[in-house]
């Protein structure tokens, strides 16, 4: 406020002060401040300069004769709820919030949010409305960035979640849900080492890793909401709030069920160094054994034995008897033999008998 009095007393110069203090208070604000009446255009008694960097019209356009309409900045698809909310509040005694669109002075589509409230007389009746409001276009705008994001990783086969560096997740995508059974909304504050680990010991070896190092990748033993236990194929990352200072804020997990494929790695494992029928180590395992075994006693200077067992009259046994009796003969003699060896010691089958 200006005034060009020279002799203005000492209280009108205080108010003057007062008021420059004000508006300058006001231009500092993230937004506008309003006084408006209670009509359908929300016709403005008062309203600060913010406006002008939020629709993009001088705070001027919109007092006094032939001034522009407030609410017809809205977005036709948003006035209505608006009007719903706002009168919601007023009939209810109580202040209200809104979102919504407006169309600024570029034709550009920008997000307010308000907050305001009814002024009453000594009667009850509203003769006004006052509030404030603020643009929430780049919050908008990152809220429906981090929404796609997280659709893409709820989009993702694999199971994707985020911890804080007290182990509580805080994010759990769909992947998550369909491979441990938990919902995100159980999952959400657990701590992930109690809810998912059975192996605390290599758990502890991966966290100890990934905030040494930045990340961490390998295989945990983990279990599902029902109790099954899972292979898991894991990468951690972390996540630091500030680069430079290598703070670590989070860590990202991505995890891949891998309990079919070590299955099967067993299975064919099992198949080329087993014998099916007595489940003994085969003459594939025997040579690996004894290769190691040359190798430790050439080093050691330590010596073992080699024996060779063969069964008499087998032959004639499965000819007399049937296969079903060898075989049952074959295991019998199996598990005796490893019954009276120690447990580093092995028993093998050549083949036959």
């Amino acid at each position: 406020m200006y005034s060009t009095d020279t002799a203005a007393s000492p209280n009108s110069r205080a108010q003057g002060s007062s008021a420059l203090s004000l508006d300058l208070l006001l231009s500092n604000l993230p937004g506008t401040v309003y006084r408006c009446l209670n009509d359908p255009e929300w016709t403005m008694e008062f309203i600060s300069a913010g406006v002008e960097k939020l629709t993009g019209y001088p705070a001027a356009a919109f007092i006094g004769a032939h001034a522009l309409s407030f609410a017809s900045l809205i977005h036709p698809d948003d006035r209505a709820k608006v009007a719903d909310d706002t009168n919601a509040a007023i009939r209810d005694r109580r202040s209200y919030q809104l979102s919504y669109r407006i169309t600024n002075a570029a034709g550009q589509m920008r997000w307010a949010w308000e907050q305001g409230a009814a002024v009453y007389d000594e009667r009850g009746v509203v003769v006004a409305l006052e509030g404030f409001i603020a643009d929430i276009t780049v919050v908008r705008r990152a809220d429906m960035l981090a929404l796609e994001q997280a659709s893409l990783l709820d989009k993702a086969h694999d199971a994707i979640f985020v911890m804080d560096m007290s182990t509580r997740i805080t994010y759990w995508n769909q992947g998550a849900e369909r491979l441990y059974g938990w919902t995100a909304e159980e999952a959400r504050g657990q701590h992930m080492p109690d809810l998912l680990c059975d192996d605390h010991s290599a758990y502890s070896e991966a966290w100890r890793q990934a905030v040494e190092e930045g990340e961490w990748s390998g295989e945990l033993s983990q279990h599902r909401r029902d109790g099954s236990p899972m292979q898991a194929d894991t990468r951690w990352t972390v996540v630091q709030s500030d680069p430079v200072a290598g703070v670590p804020q989070k860590i990202l997990v991505i995890s891949t069920d891998i309990s079919e494929r070590k299955s099967n790695e067993a299975r064919i494992h099992r198949l080329a160094y087993f014998d099916a029928l007595t489940e003994l180590p085969n003459r594939a395992s025997l040579h690996d054994h004894l290769r190691r075994a040359l190798v430790g006693s050439a080093r050691s200077r330590k010596f073992g034995a080699l024996m060779f067992c063969d069964l008499d009259n087998f032959k004639t046994l499965n000819d007399t008897h049937g296969h079903a009796a060898g075989d049952m003969l074959l295991q019998a003699v199996a598990r005796r033999l490893e019954h009276s060896v120690r447990e580093a010691d092995m028993v093998a089958r050549l083949g036959g008998d």
